[in-house]
């Protein structure tokens, strides 16, 4: 039997991980999904308390109706947190309803969610696989090597996507705020959301969802067509980015071959194609040894030298 004590505190926590998370939403310190995940916060929980204090608002005579639904989510917080401690400390519930105006159904949703929430001993990978994943994931779903899992996935991004992911999620030390990896990189807390934006949809690639649900042993254990060599490479098998991937795939990239004889700078001209994504590109066929290039591109950075791409073209050999 649980306490009664130990219940509606973890529910007046719970309650107040709700207000942390709008709070976070309105002062854009985070995106709607990314502040839920942070503070714990089921959506589909999020937007039922939305819908349970706009009824309260409804039939309150001191809250203004113009307020937006997070000021009233807010205010309805405060009455829960209120009406919670009034029943710890005895209140019976029907005197809790008359004083606060709190419905009895609400009060019992609280703390059924509280008792059901995530356990503080979650690990930070856990919060990873459910901003890839998404849905309401607990540590019973994650895969027996999912800390060599995530290491790996993470290994294959560039230096600082996996920094701003590390240290958004916490799996060095405590979570960062948006602000905080801002102040770390001296960038604006906007170009911290595109790194991490950029990172996640590097992570949400076909193979790499399949690794993160099934745990590297388990997915390198799986039977896979023999890797297609030469000429005739599907571009896939390059582990592109998720945007130089699609954006090639829009342009007719589908095979090597499709690179022969296509100039370097012209690459740039791909709708959405970033230097970056030529860079990667670039980086990737080199590798290739049917692959050889017209001109230098060694040690070329596109986004100080974009001229000195012009004249060099591809050849498959």
């Amino acid at each position: 039997m649980v306490n009664s004590t130990y219940k509606y505190a973890k529910a007046m926590g719970y309650v107040s991980r709700i207000a942390s998370t709008i709070v976070y939403i309105v002062n854009g310190n985070m995106y709607e999904y990314g502040a839920c995940v942070h503070f714990k916060i089921c959506r589909k929980d999020l937007y039922s308390f939305y819908s349970f204090s706009r009824n309260a608002a409804k039939k309150s005579i001191s809250t203004p109706k113009t307020q937006s639904k997070e000021v009233i989510a807010l205010w309805y917080a405060s009455l829960l947190t209120r009406s919670v401690e009034a029943l710890a400390n005895g209140a019976s519930i029907s005197v809790i309803v008359n004083t606060f105006g709190v419905s009895r159904s609400n009060i019992n949703w609280v703390v059924s969610k509280a008792m059901k929430e995530y356990v503080k001993d979650d690990p930070p990978e856990l919060d990873l696989y459910r901003l890839v994943l998404g849905g309401d994931i607990s540590s019973k779903d994650l895969p027996v090597d999912y800390k060599e899992t995530v290491k790996y996935l993470l290994g294959l991004l560039s230096p600082r996507r996996e920094m701003v992911l590390r240290m958004r999620i916490g799996l060095d030390n405590n979570k960062h705020t948006l602000d905080q990896v801002a102040r770390e990189f001296n960038v604006t807390k906007e170009v911290v959301r595109r790194i991490e934006s950029q990172a996640l949809m590097e992570l949400r690639s076909s193979g790499k969802v399949d690794m993160l649900k099934l745990g590297i042993k388990k997915y390198n254990s799986l039977p896979t067509t023999k890797e297609i060599v030469g000429k005739d490479k599907p571009i896939e098998q390059f582990n592109f980015s998720v945007r130089t991937y699609n954006c090639l795939k829009r342009a007719g990239f589908n095979t090597l071959s499709d690179f022969n004889g296509v100039s370097v700078y012209k690459l740039l001209q791909i709708r959405n194609f970033r230097e970056w994504c030529v860079e990667e590109v670039i980086s990737s066929l080199k590798k290739s040894k049917c692959v050889s290039f017209s001109g230098n591109v060694d040690n070329i950075s596109l986004t100080k030298n974009v001229d000195a791409l012009r004249g060099i073209t591809i050849k498959i050999l």
